[in-house]
């Protein structure tokens, strides 16, 4: 038996020792990377959660205090609106009252005279502006653009103008210069505030808002307060920290107002679209400002780099203008690139420790085991001569001492299976086992399937013992039968013949029949053709008669017209006569022709008497014809309907004896195969005889090889 060597135990140990650490360290990794994942992804949600809210924040405070200008621009604008309002109300009123001061004072905007309530006008609105203009950095300018003739009836053209550059004096403008820019010509036609795109006057970026001045439906002129957007450098962003970011001011159309990377202010004017190409952020953008909430984005921009976007939306009179902070996404995500791989770097060198720790341990743990592989083997190979030390108590020394009693107990049964084998193969079939208790479990199956075995063998050898003597008696019985069926399938063959040559007797005469059968039916329907012939002559001989008998009638009647013709001759000669006797001598040649007329008519009555006596003499004639020709007929057509029948009766007769003829052909054909399967079955009985005695000889055989066997007894 051979023996394993140590060398191929420690492999084995190693072996199952790499696979547990590598199972180990592959759901170690699992779980570090679930979780590595689950941290990075909450720390980096958390991470650019503060970060973006951080940047909106940003933006929110740069809207906050762009629009805290706005508000103060809107302030002045609505204050000076409302005025003139009041103001042109109180003057409509005056005039309605006719209690308007005529006064007038020299202006100092224009230089020419005004009415006073004007004059009160335009020193307001003169201090007002200087007053918003001087404490406010912001506003660099501010002033009335009025329609024509809306100021003063007097007076064409007129506007005030004020700016932080010279506040004491009054800058001129003429309305063929205002009157189509459009912090005047939008809010005059609107009707509504307005803030204008960002525009360059004298070398600074500015935007107005104005403000419609409107009396009764009409706009009478605008307010304009222009705003330096040069002055929101001072919210612009700077920091190390993010080298990207930067602010800038966009209009509802997106354009730049402000932006933090060009305080010089080439970006004012420029249209994000300007800045970014792709089409489809554009749109995003677009979408954002018409929700005229506060929202972010991604884009790409022309450089290819990603780009975080924060808007924020700050009103400008009636519009939605837009705060916005912007930095790269690479630039915004560094901190949380940073706290990944320092998660990831923390988890892998954990990991490897932990790894390192437990492959240590498992060797340590499982080195017990190579004795247990080692007798698993030995198992394998036959050899349950096994003997284990293992000084453990957990599960592996359980293992190893399950191994031995293991070892033994198979040792033993399959020890006492090999003998109960091999004394059911000398024959002996009333052996029994010596180690029954250590069948337990499992095992008591083999020796259920053993005794099973053995029984059933033991009956199946002592049922075939029986079997051999009925098969025996059975044989000389099935000896005897095949021989009397021999004999009687050889009488049965002989009579069968004579019987096969009787029907083809018949068969002949049945088809001699069957042609003189034909042959009848041909001449009746031959005789059948010549009788419709004469029933079809007697008919056109019938049809002439009739017709002759309707001639007659017309003649007849002709007959009567010419007897009418002789009386109305004779009394037309009888009248002739009168009237010639009338006439006297005068009339004698008339008389004479009279008399011959008569003589004439006479003679023509005479004859058609005769002749009506002939033609119904022919008459009478034709009728007797007509009546015997009917008859005729009629006897024809009984005599053509006896002919029919006898043609059909003749015509079944015919295939009757055909059919006969037919069924006695296939009445020879099984005669045939009687004869043919009653000399088989003779030859199949002397087979059959001859096997029955191989069989008795065989069945003694089997018998003689059965008495070997040490058979139970079943009682």
């Amino acid at each position: 038996m051979p023996k394993y060597t140590k060398k191929s135990r420690t492999n084995g140990s190693k072996k199952l020792s790499a696979q547990l650490s590598i199972m180990i360290s592959a759901m170690l990794i699992l779980v570090f990377t679930v979780f590595i994942l689950a941290a990075v992804l909450m720390s980096k949600s958390a991470l650019s959660e503060a970060i973006s809210s951080d940047f909106s924040n940003n933006s929110e405070k740069n809207a906050a205090k762009v629009q805290g200008t706005f508000d103060e621009a809107a302030s002045l604008g609505k204050n000076l609106q409302f005025y003139m309002n009041r103001m042109y109300q109180l003057y409509d009123m005056q005039t309605k009252f006719d209690t308007v001061d005529k006064t007038t004072f020299r202006s100092d905007v224009c230089g020419q005279y005004i009415l006073a309530i004007n004059k009160d006008i335009e020193d307001y609105v003169a201090n007002t502006i200087k007053s918003a203009v001087t404490n406010n950095p912001d506003i660099m300018a501010a002033g009335l653009f009025f329609d024509k003739y809306a100021f003063d009836p007097s007076i064409e053209e007129y506007a005030v103008y004020i700016q932080e550059s010279n506040i004491e004096k009054f800058v001129s403008i003429p309305y063929s210069e205002y009157s189509t820019a459009d912090y005047y010509k939008v809010a005059l036609e609107t009707q509504k505030p307005y803030f204008t795109e960002p525009y360059d006057f004298n070398g600074t970026k500015m935007v107005s808002g104005c403000y419609p001045i409107v009396f009764n439906g009409k706009s009478q002129g605008v307010v304009s307060v222009d705003i330096n957007v040069s002055n929101f450098n001072r919210y612009a962003v700077s920091t190390d920290t993010y080298p990207t970011l930067f602010n800038e001011i966009l209009t509802d159309q997106s354009t730049v107002v402000f932006d933090s990377t060009g305080l010089s202010g080439e970006y004012v004017g420029m249209n994000t679209s300007d800045f970014i190409k792709n089409a489809s952020d554009v749109k995003k953008i677009m979408d954002g400002y018409a929700a005229k909430a506060p929202f972010a984005l991604i884009t790409t921009g022309n450089n290819g780099q990603k780009v975080n976007r924060f808007y924020y939306p700050v009103t400008a009179g009636e519009q939605t203008w837009w705060s916005l902070t912007s930095l790269d996404s690479s630039d915004m995500n560094k901190a949380t690139t940073s706290l990944i791989f320092l998660l990831i770097v923390i988890a892998a060198v954990s990991l490897i420790i932990i790894v390192i720790i437990t492959i240590m341990i498992l060797r340590r743990k499982i080195s017990p085991i190579n004795q247990v592989v080692m007798a698993a083997e030995n198992i394998v190979h036959g050899d349950l001569d096994i003997n284990l030390n293992v000084q453990s108590n957990d599960e592996i020394g359980q293992l190893a001492q399950s191994f031995s009693q293991m070892s033994a107990s198979l040792r033993k049964i399959i020890l006492d299976i090999g003998y109960l084998l091999n004394e059911m193969s000398q024959g002996n079939f009333v052996v029994k086992t010596s180690c029954e208790d250590k069948y337990v479990g499992n095992y008591h199956n083999i020796l259920t399937a053993v005794h099973n075995i053995n029984t059933k063998l033991s009956d199946t050898l002592s049922q075939i013992n029986q079997a051999s003597d009925q098969v025996f008696a059975g044989s000389e019985q099935v000896s005897a039968g095949a021989q009397a069926l021999s004999q009687g399938a050889t009488e049965q063959a002989s009579s069968v013949e004579e019987l096969a040559a009787t029907i083809n007797e018949i068969n002949g005469q049945v088809k001699e029949t069957a042609v003189n059968a034909q042959q009848a039916s041909e001449v009746v329907s031959r005789a059948g053709l010549e009788v419709e012939n004469c029933d079809r002559q007697m008919q056109e001989l019938n049809t002439a008669m009739n017709r002759i008998s309707q001639k007659s009638g017309e003649i007849g009647k002709i007959i009567k017209t010419i007897e009418d013709i002789a009386f109305q001759t004779n009394i037309l000669a009888l009248n002739a006569a009168v009237e010639a006797a009338r006439a006297g001598s005068a009339g004698k040649g008339f008389a004479v022709v009279a008399d011959e007329v008569r003589n004439l008519a006479s003679k023509s009555a005479e004859a058609a008497k005769n002749t009506t006596m002939l033609i119904e003499d022919s008459i009478q004639a034709v009728e007797n014809g007509t009546k015997l020709t009917a008859g005729t007929t009629e006897s024809l057509k009984k005599v053509v309907e006896s002919t029919m029948v006898i043609k059909t009766a003749v015509g079944r007769i015919s295939q009757a004896t055909g059919e006969q003829a037919s069924n006695l052909n296939q009445v020879t054909t099984g005669v045939d195969q009687i004869s043919s399967v009653v000399q088989t079955n003779s030859a199949t009985a002397e087979e059959s005889a001859a096997a029955s005695e191989e069989l008795s000889g065989q069945s003694q055989m089997l018998k003689n090889l059965i008495s070997q066997f040490k058979l139970k007894d079943k009682s």
